[in-house]
């Protein structure tokens, strides 16, 4: 690092860094936070672009950082193809980059204090119907080790609800294969335990008695060795195509905490298994359940299915 920024708290005169400086340095701070490689590319993603724009825009120096011009970005966002969600992300990337410039005395105010987030309409996105998951699991169906895996694949992500991340990263040491027990390294590097039930933990005790796989090797392979997140995404929209269903990966961490709230499970219990810092999006999950109830009501209403 250049000994004008080693210093620039020290001399009597500084001079500002530059955006791409002040970037790397947050970027360098994320990486020794030992952030998760999905969490390093959000940032590469959302502030490559938020530093390109203030590249065309003309702003160089983080004095150049003002509301006025993030609400500019803001404003180009909105007029661009990106989804509010998209959005959303973008902005929570210069939000973080400007608490950490805050933070680090590099900018006397954060800017972003002045600026409301986007809004993004919370919407209740469904879950897989029964029908769609029966569809899912035939899709699976053969007697080939992918499609043990695949099988295996499906049921563990629709019985522990695990993130993309996370289930990409188990290894076959992971799970107690009698007790369905599972460790899980969630976000933040944060370890819980949850588990899978008797008939997924069956199916992949089937796949991996056809793998003789050790310990120490990665849960799920495919031809060239350890299926990546990426991979096991695109496992899942092949085995959706093939069943004609729309299988996004978050969708079935979506159905399993729709299914063990539609169960019984207490709300607490499905935090805990599902590795969620709070109830908020459970909140949107319960609603789910909720209209559940109204739909069952509506249909077998005690007072208007008795007889006049």
């Amino acid at each position: 690092m250049k000994t004008q920024q080693l210093s620039r708290r020290n001399s009597a005169v500084t001079t500002a860094l530059s955006i791409s400086e002040a970037i790397s340095e947050f970027k360098l701070h994320q990486r020794a936070s030992r952030h998760t490689s999905a969490t390093l590319r959000h940032y590469e993603y959302t502030l490559g672009k938020f530093g390109d724009w203030l590249k065309e825009y003309g702003a160089e120096s983080v004095t150049d950082l003002q509301p006025k011009v993030i609400r500019a970005f803001m404003l180009d966002l909105d007029n661009s193809s990106l989804s509010p969600m998209s959005i959303l992300g973008v902005m929570r990337g210069v939000r973080a980059l400007c608490r950490f410039l805050e933070s680090e005395e590099i900018i006397d105010r954060n800017p972003m204090e002045r600026i409301s987030m986007p809004k993004v309409d919370k919407r209740i996105l469904p879950a897989f119907t029964p029908a769609e998951v029966s569809k899912l699991l035939a899709a699976c169906d053969g007697k080939d080790l992918l499609s043990k895996r695949n099988l295996a694949l499906v049921l563990v992500l629709l019985d522990s609800g695990l993130r993309l991340q996370e289930v990409a990263s188990l290894k076959v040491g992971s799970i107690d294969r009698e007790t369905g027990i599972m460790r899980v390294l969630g976000k933040g590097r944060k370890e819980r335990m949850t588990r899978i039930g008797a008939k997924s933990l069956k199916a992949l005790n089937r796949y991996l008695r056809n793998r003789e796989a050790q310990t120490g090797e990665p849960l799920w392979v495919g031809i060239r060795g350890k299926m990546t997140s990426w991979g096991i995404a695109e496992t899942l929209e092949k085995i959706g195509k093939r069943a004609g269903v729309h299988a996004h990966p978050h969708k079935f961490r979506r159905t399993c905490a729709v299914m063990l709230l539609r169960n019984g499970a207490d709300v607490f219990s499905v935090q805990n298994l599902l590795g969620h810092s709070d109830l908020t999006v459970l909140r949107r999950y319960l609603a789910q359940t909720e209209e559940d109830i109204q739909n069952a009501h509506a249909a077998n209403s005690p007072v208007d299915r008795m007889s006049s």
